[in-house]
């Protein structure tokens, strides 16, 4: 008799093979490394110069010169720091308690998202788009008893 469907020996793709959106994948990835090794000082320069600010040079209609003060960006500064010197610790502040398994209540993700979160960021989800809380995998609920 035979059989229709089910495994078969040999068949589907082998272990380790990839797709061809990976390959794209890793080919874009390798393109923009090597761009990135032949600009990579004069990149180094722009961060610099918006790092500590610079003078701009701007011509007008007539031929004249306008000279500008570009001010230092914080910004900019405080990524060159945070690379040379490492990134400060940051602390959280939470109450309730953190599950001997390591997962936190959903109460604290959400506490979480808002701290980490820019203020008047568009990208950044208000009250309203987010709505209720869902469970997510490997978070505990926040109605959950605290078993002391």
């Amino acid at each position: 008799m035979e059989t229709h469907g089910g495994k078969r020996e040999g068949a589907g793709r082998p272990p380790g093979a990839e797709t061809e959106a990976t390959k794209e994948k890793r080919n874009l990835r390798q393109e923009f490394n090597t761009w990135v090794g032949e600009n990579f000082h004069a990149m180094l320069q722009a961060k610099k110069n918006l790092a500590l600010g610079v003078y701009v040079e701007v011509p007008d209609k007539e031929g004249n010169v306008q000279i500008y003060q570009k001010p230092p960006d914080e910004r900019a500064l405080a990524y060159c720091l945070d690379q040379a010197m490492g990134k400060a610790k940051q602390t959280i502040e939470h109450e309730g308690a953190i599950k001997s398994d390591g997962t936190l209540s959903v109460q604290m993700q959400q506490n979480i998202g808002r701290l980490t979160t820019k203020p008047n960021d568009p990208a950044s989800p208000t009250k309203d788009d987010v709505g209720e809380a869902q469970p997510q995998p490997g978070v505990e609920s926040n109605t959950a008893t605290d078993p002391k």
